[in-house]
């Protein structure tokens, strides 16, 4: 065991690791499906930790298969992705990261091969659709930190569990029962104001981020282990 700042990734998939077994704790819990918004801070884990594991897959690759990275001045780990250039400290884009990533295993597919003949590298190519989806919400590491992101968008409301709903519009409501709706009214009992409440919010990026998080951390995995024990040998 070496202290993060020592290890070969520095750090990022130990890290990765507590990111995702906090969400699994969370996605567990009772409580979980009680409190208002809940799957925010867990979908974040589970987004962190997907960002973490590529960071640490990236960092392997570049040590164990003696990969340079981009020289410069005053920046160490700089990745450069087509025209993009970035540090991977300082980049939380998990569409650039997975594209890197994918990036170095097209390139050094023939050496993986020869290396290691009896395992499979190139099934990390299969989310390349669920790293699309997921990054149009959150490129940058906030859609799940905030009720809006720096640039405010329609897929802000989407996230949100409780909706105000148009007055003239509550006759064409459709509900899924049971449901929860709360209505705001005047001294004279008329209804002014009406909010539903939506306790399964953001379904569909739910499993993908959970799916893309599973994988990524056994491409993780795979990468630590096999890597280092054939460098050991």
């Amino acid at each position: 065991m070496k202290s993060m700042d020592e290890q070969e990734d520095l750090g990022f998939g130990v890290i990765a690791d507590s990111f995702k077994y906090s969400a699994e704790h969370l996605n567990t819990l009772e409580i979980t499906s009680r409190i208002v918004q809940a799957e925010m801070p867990m979908m974040y884990l589970y987004r962190h930790a997907c960002e973490l594991f590529l960071k640490s897959s990236i960092m392997l690759f570049h040590y164990h298969l003696e990969i340079d990275f981009i020289p410069h001045d005053k920046q160490k780990f700089v990745l450069k992705n087509g025209k993009n250039i970035r540090t991977i400290n300082n980049t939380h884009s998990l569409k650039f990261l997975y594209e890197y990533l994918i990036n170095i295993v097209k390139t050094k597919r023939e050496e993986l091969q020869n290396r290691f003949p009896n395992e499979m590298w190139e099934y990390i190519f299969t989310i390349k659709d669920e790293i699309d989806f997921i990054s149009e919400y959150d490129d940058k590491s906030d859609y799940f930190r905030y009720a809006s992101g720096k640039v405010p968008s329609t897929r802000d409301l989407e996230k949100q569990t409780v909706k105000s709903v148009p007055i003239t519009n509550i006759n064409n409501i459709k509900y899924e029962r049971p449901t929860i709706n709360y209505l705001i009214v005047n001294s004279d009992n008329e209804i002014i104001k009406m909010y539903k409440i939506e306790e399964n919010v953001l379904k569909e990026l739910k499993e993908k981020i959970i799916k893309i998080c599973n994988i990524l951390e056994n491409f993780n995995l795979q990468t630590r282990y096999i890597l280092k024990r054939n460098n050991e040998n």
